[in-house]
């Protein structure tokens, strides 16, 4: 199961998966400017208590900010179908990578944990506590489908690409199949 983010990115908040009654509720609590305390108020996981902020214990309710932007909320423009059909056209791994990590990926991000950590806070799908959020996991599994239509386009050669840096102690060598494990 993934979330097609693409498909809401006209009206985004109004997404299904935001339904009060049946999805993964909406908002945080719009009233609150205390951080950890924006509280999705409805839908499926008002009773969800993440335990851990960052690295340190810090139990609180699910916590969601939303990004305004004008015209479209939720920073939608950014992962549009017209947006995610130009990423998906990148010829090489390390372009495509690179536009789909700081697009429409990041902007998901963004969009439901909040842009800015003034004067609100982050919600929980802030990049380092993100994993408390549920919808994270639909949003990272749409991002591995596409990789894989990206992959089935040209499977001979974008199966096995990849590139970056294997990161061992102190040493920052270029990754390749050979590579052995830490």
């Amino acid at each position: 199961m993934y979330w097609g983010l693409a498909a809401g990115s006209g009206n985004p908040s109004e997404a299904a998966i935001f339904d009060p009654v049946t999805g993964f509720g909406g908002n945080g609590s719009a009233t609150s400017t205390v951080p950890y305390t924006q509280c999705v108020l409805n839908g499926l996981l008002t009773a969800l208590r993440p335990q851990y902020w960052n690295t340190e214990r810090i139990p609180h309710c699910l916590t969601r900010v939303f990004a305004r932007s004008s015209p479209i909320d939720m920073l939608g423009a950014e992962y549009s179908r017209e947006v995610v059909a130009e990423v998906s056209a990148e010829t090489d791994y390390d372009s495509f990578r690179h536009r789909l990590e700081s697009g429409p990926h990041a902007a998901i991000h963004e969009a439901i944990g909040g842009r800015d950590p003034k004067p609100v806070g982050w919600g929980d799908l802030n990049p380092s506590s993100s994993p408390n959020e549920s919808l994270f996991f639909l949003h990272h599994t749409d991002v591995d489908r596409l990789w894989w239509l990206w992959q089935e386009r040209s499977p001979k050669t974008r199966i096995d690409a990849y590139n970056g840096h294997r990161i061992d102690g102190n040493d920052s060598a270029p990754a390749s199949l050979d590579a052995s494990s830490p």
